[in-house]
């Protein structure tokens, strides 16, 4: 598996085993970046229009692209392409034991359906020296096809680096995931930790974060620069399960916009706020 598709320091390849990445998507979460990425997305007859806007917080060079994903949540379905082959299925105590080998049914997460950029990104769009605080805009169409529910899709819009000589250099910068539907609120809900609300945002003084825990756990908020430089940090401590609201105030908060993140258990949540 690729995380980012960067190359960590201490490995000699992008390309990683399982056992690996949860370290390393823990240790990406926690980096900095030179890009801000956004999207307006609309929806009409089965169609799609992606918005997207990137702008930079550092001078750079070199070839960097955009692109944006189309994204299905909980695809189900019988025979092949659907039926899940199951290692666990008799390894007592894993959440796959006893399903069977294959799992009919099985419920397939975050299933790729298209990359309007290509693989690789748009070309075209960023130039290749980049200035600080330059701003760059492409717009994106795509006609949801009659087999896929537009109600559990997700657009994840990106910037990314390209490198036609070195698959070890074409680093995906930053991302943001927008839902189009409703579908991955439950099933995040089924995991401990969901964002339920993140409001107002864009915010002035005061910022309410609304979430939901199943079980007793450990929470706390982080604000962060563009530069991940560290604004806030709030400790809320050991929580029960239930809907909790914890406001954030703003008020010596620089107009701008931040990343907060939200760690819940061993989950980290993240969300972009703009302080106007």
């Amino acid at each position: 598996g690729w995380v980012d598709r960067y190359l960590f320091p201490q490995y000699v390849s992008v390309g990683q085993s399982r056992g690996n990445w949860s370290s390393m998507v823990n240790e990406r979460l926690a980096m900095s970046y030179p890009v801000y990425v956004e999207a307006v997305n609309n929806y009409a007859s089965r169609q799609i229009t992606i918005d997207l806007t990137a702008k930079f917080y550092a001078s750079l060079s070199g070839d960097y692209r955009v692109n944006a994903y189309i994204i299905e949540d909980s695809v189900s379905g019988t025979g092949t392409g659907y039926d899940q082959s199951n290692y666990y299925n008799s390894t007592a105590g894993h959440p796959m034991y006893g399903l069977g080998n294959p799992i009919i049914g099985y419920q397939h997460r975050h299933v790729l359906r298209a990359m309007l950029g290509g693989p690789w990104g748009s070309t075209g769009v960023i130039p290749a020296t980049i200035n600080k605080n330059d701003e760059f805009t492409h717009s994106y169409s795509y006609i949801v096809p009659n087999d896929i529910n537009p109600n559990r899709l997700s657009i994840v819009v990106l910037v990314q680096h390209y490198d036609d000589a070195d698959i070890n250099n074409r680093e995906i910068l930053n991302a943001e995931e927008y839902h189009l539907g409703y579908i991955d609120i439950v099933d995040n809900i089924k995991n401990n930790g969901a964002l339920l609300a993140v409001y107002p945002n864009p915010a002035n003084d005061l910022i309410n974060v609304e979430y939901l825990l199943i079980e007793t756990s450990d929470v706390s908020f982080s604000l962060f620069d563009m530069l991940g430089n560290t604004i806030k940090f709030e400790n809320a401590g050991s929580m029960p399960a239930g809907e909790f609201n914890h406001s954030i105030s703003l008020s010596d908060v620089a107009k701008g916009v931040y990343v907060l993140k939200v760690n819940i258990g061993n989950n980290i949540l993240t969300k972009k706020v703009q302080v106007k």
